[in-house]
């Protein structure tokens, strides 16, 4: 009888220590969740990263050290508050180092903006929406409708997209004025300090203002990709505004008609290699925190992760990515991507998904002459340019041989 109550004696200092070692991870854990709830919690009230990631770090090392202290406890030990303030130390020099690394490290090295900067031939037009938009106009050689070139994204930009320019510019000598803005946001234009100001009804307004600083009763539009959607838009807000239109490419004119069917996406171009390579790029702590904060304050969000940065960390992915699988034959790309704008195409993408104003119904007694251009490698599902066609009882579709995304890069003559 001794021996047994002596070998359950002696077994329960290893079951306390065991106990008490468990109870220390749990807290480890519990600290790593109460540093995220302290970070998005404080976020949501207050726009400094230093003082949200150092409250979530404080919140951290709080619940660790209360931890630490049942582990003590359990454990017996006589000096309770140095046990738990030594792993309540720990706790937070190990967390710093974590965060330095994954959460605070810049996505890629900081660059210089692009944006707003001179650049021979462009203007800096002041909308009196409060958008400043790089504008590149080439005169006609007669008095024609003028022509607006709208480019995709949302966030892209044409400005200073030379093979466009190049092309589309040709126009002029058929006695239209052309005209290429950057929406704000991307390229050049401004990038606002309000992030929740970008939205599609912003492009719709800043397309007006450039239309009435142009100074014409009716304008010609090409757009491209999302600039069809932008486009389709505007005519219902500003019906008898658009002579004709030229759509290359384009995106869905409502958004919310394609979540439940396969519009199509770049994704989807990538190979095996390039898809894992991609997640790997962008499965980045650092930047899910940039998007979580941006549907909890904004202004955290910005101040988090800067335009600038997030835009050149894009412009990398499409140079790697993206602007191959947007073409037919890849190896016929040559430019390279510089100024896209995250914020805008992130936040103005949110308008799109979550819209309930449907263009169609309005759209289907539009007689505006429609042409809708869809290259055979689109991306971009062909139900997609179809539903255009079926929407404008005045549209035609034509398909464009050995062309992707990008019509206009790719066949030029045509």
């Amino acid at each position: 009888m001794a021996t047994t109550i002596n070998s359950r004696g002696s077994r329960l200092p290893s079951l306390r220590k065991l106990g008490g070692w468990v109870i220390v991870a749990l807290a480890y854990f519990l600290g790593l969740v109460g540093f995220v709830i302290g970070f998005f919690g404080i976020a949501a009230l207050v726009s400094s990263p230093a003082v949200f990631v150092g409250s979530g770090i404080a919140v951290g090392a709080v619940v660790v050290y209360a931890g630490s202290c049942l582990s003590a406890r359990v454990l017996r030990s006589k000096r309770k508050v140095r046990y738990a303030a030594m792993h309540s130390g720990l706790f937070s020099v190990l967390l710093f180092g974590l965060i330095t690394t994954m959460l605070l490290k810049p996505l890629v090295p900081q660059t210089s903006p692009v944006y707003l900067t001179p650049h021979e031939g462009v203007e800096y037009w002041d909308l009196r929406t409060g958008s400043t938009v790089a504008v590149r106009h080439f005169p006609g050689e007669g008095n024609n409708t003028p022509i607006v070139y709208i480019h995709g994204g949302p966030g892209a930009y044409s400005v200073l997209w030379q093979p466009i320019v190049n092309t589309v510019s040709q126009l002029s000598a058929a006695g239209h004025d052309v005209y290429f803005y950057d929406q704000v946001g991307g390229g050049l234009s401004q990038r606002l300090d309000n992030i929740e100001a970008y939205s599609l009804t912003r492009h719709i307004e800043d397309l007006q203002a450039i239309r009435e600083t142009i100074g014409a009763e009716k304008i010609i539009v090409l757009a491209s990709s999302f600039g069809a959607t932008l486009t389709t838009n505007y005519m219902v807000e500003y019906p008898g505004s658009v002579a004709l239109a030229v759509f290359s490419s384009p995106g869905p004119m409502y958004k919310p008609d394609w979540i439940d069917q396969a519009e199509g996406s770049l994704d989807d171009t990538l190979s095996v290699a390039d898809r894992d390579a991609f997640s790997t790029m962008i499965n980045r702590p650092r930047l899910f925190a940039a998007l979580i904060l941006s549907d909890i304050n904004a202004a955290a969000a910005v101040n988090f992760a800067s335009e600038q940065e997030l835009g050149s960390f894009f412009d990398a992915i499409a140079n790697r990515f993206y602007l191959r699988g947007a073409m037919c034959e890849s190896s016929k790309i040559d430019a390279v991507s510089t100024g896209y704008g995250f914020w805008s195409n992130k936040m103005t993408g949110n308008t799109l998904l979550h819209r309930t104003d449907d263009p169609k119904p309005s759209l289907q007694h539009d007689s505006t002459p429609v042409l809708v251009l869809r290259g055979e490698c689109d991306y971009k599902t062909k139900a997609v340019a179809e539903q255009y066609v079926s929407v404008f009882p005045n549209a035609i579709l034509e398909d464009i041989q050995r062309a992707g995304h990008f019509l206009v890069y790719e066949q030029p003559e045509i």
